[in-house]
């Protein structure tokens, strides 16, 4: 390998080399001490958001030229950090590979970044789309929502307050428990069953990126919709399993998203079923009793008339599965190469295979 395709990188995470190499085309050498001058350096976020003043020193200083940080959390970068780095002199110098995207990544002007989403495309594995295609097989829905929301900000306290006991949620399968807990629990002991049954095979593989939101099969067989909350509906946000996992199995879906998430779906080619321009207004207020009165039409609407809805889902899990990945592979080499800027793997490969 050409030195030119290698990097340096500190206290990185094992799957996030493993990218650099094969979605990036850059081996990462590991320094266990920054003593000498280094070209380019990757560290994870977690090393530079608890440790910020000392890294600006040692760009600053030029001990590091480049300092590529990956994020896996797009909104652990807060307007704050990244005002106070967009300000430093050698902001340039200091690059962020994020999947996820800001709030408004158009206002820092020195930062260098490559935004991707990382879980459409961990989340297209063969066994899923083997799944789906079985679902698609199974499905004969008997029930209106799946919902299922933990209270951990107030946006989704005041969604509970107003849909816990609703009778336009009795025909449906509701969770509204405090925590996931059980969800991780259920999710370990089914991976863990995996490794164990079918060892050396990659089953487990096909679900790790599901964290504790694996499929409900029984539940997708019965439902008509999923109604989502993302991790993160306003601000800086990336788009997780919550979405991708009914849109991978064509499950419609009712996005209770900010604007700019919505927006950026739409952007990537997805669509979300907007009767009576639903996600206008939704979006259109900041009055929360005004979205609920809005939301609660909106769902008694498919409640009534579901086919045009699954028509929008079938398109969507077609999206996911034909064009998700070539988009992701072609963004992922592009960020790295604007990343590094250097000769990378594959382009020395294309450069061999000259006969």
């Amino acid at each position: 390998m050409p030195a030119d395709a290698k990097i340096h990188c500190y206290k990185v995470p094992e799957w996030v080399k493993w990218e650099a190499l094969t979605l990036g085309g850059y081996k990462c050498e590991e320094l266990t001490s920054i003593d000498n001058h280094v070209d380019i350096l990757l560290i994870g976020e977690t090393e530079y958001l608890e440790n910020t003043g000392k890294w600006h020193d040692i760009v600053g200083k030029n001990v590091v030229g480049v300092l590529i940080i990956y994020s896996h959390h797009a909104f652990f970068f807060t307007n704050e950090v990244l005002e106070q780095l967009d300000s430093l002199p050698f902001a340039n110098r200091v690059r962020i590979i994020t999947n996820g995207h800001w709030e408004d990544p158009g206002r820092y002007k020195n930062i260098v970044s490559g935004h991707f989403d990382g879980y459409q495309h961990w989340m297209s594995h063969y066994v899923i789309y083997q799944l789906a295609f079985l679902l698609e097989q199974k499905r004969k829905p008997n029930k209106d929502f799946i919902w299922y929301m933990v209270p951990k900000d107030s946006y989704r306290r005041q969604l509970i307050s107003a849909f816990k006991g609703s009778e336009l949620l009795e025909n449906s399968i509701v969770s509204f428990e405090q925590s996931n807990d059980s969800l991780r629990a259920k999710s370990k002991n089914f991976l863990d069953g995996l490794d164990l049954e079918y060892e050396n095979s990659d089953y487990k593989n096909a679900f790790v990126s599901f964290g504790s939101g694996l499929p409900d099969m029984k539940a997708y067989e019965q439902c008509f919709c999923e109604v989502v909350t993302e991790t993160a509906n306003n601000g800086a946000f990336h788009i997780t399993e919550k979405f991708y996992r009914p849109t991978a199995f064509g499950i419609p879906v009712v996005m209770l998203c900010g604007k700019p998430m919505y927006s950026y779906l739409i952007q990537e080619g997805y669509e979300l079923y907007n009767h009576d321009n639903f996600y206008d207004k939704f979006h259109g207020t900041n009055d929360m009793d005004t979205k609920l009165q809005e939301l609660r039409k909106f769902l008694t609407h498919i409640k009534e008339h579901p086919a045009e809805m699954q028509k929008t889902a079938n398109r969507n899990r077609d999206h996911f599965w034909q064009n998700g990945n070539h988009n992701f592979y072609k963004n992922q080499n592009a960020i790295w190469k604007k990343m590094v800027g250097k000769e990378n793997v594959l382009e020395k490969i294309y450069k061999e295979l000259n006969f």
